[in-house]
């Protein structure tokens, strides 16, 4: 019993980490340039982009979070997404954001279901 106890708290957590944060991204974040890969890095088996953009006049470099999927062409253009009032934060449509929140809210609903049928059985 204690077991499922613990599981469960570690699922809840690693849930809230994986999605509330890239939720609060696309929430906040409504800005949209065009900007353009640079370079890719590679540690073995993920990878992830490093991206340019311009917004009112300043140069912005960012990075992408690792991913396994090499969806990333460096020279191609990407549409940006970006924090209006702090411009440097910022993340690339299609880039996995809408993954995390999904894995993050599976996460968190399977220790919410087991309560549910913890309670009924």
């Amino acid at each position: 019993m204690i077991v499922f106890w613990i599981i469960g708290i570690l699922f809840f957590i690693v849930g809230l980490l994986c999605c509330v944060p890239e939720y609060v991204r696309l929430l906040r974040y409504h800005g949209r340039v065009i900007g353009t890969i640079t370079k890719i890095e590679n540690n073995g088996q993920n990878a992830r982009a490093i991206f340019e953009y311009d917004v009112d006049g300043h140069h912005y470099t960012q990075k992408t979070q690792w991913t396994s999927n090499d969806v990333f062409i460096v020279g191609k253009t990407c549409d940006v997404i970006y924090n209006q009032k702090k411009p440097h934060l910022s993340y690339i449509k299609k880039s996995g954001q809408w993954i995390r929140c999904l894995v993050g809210t599976l996460f968190v609903i399977v220790l919410c279901l087991g309560f549910f049928f913890q309670s009924i059985l």
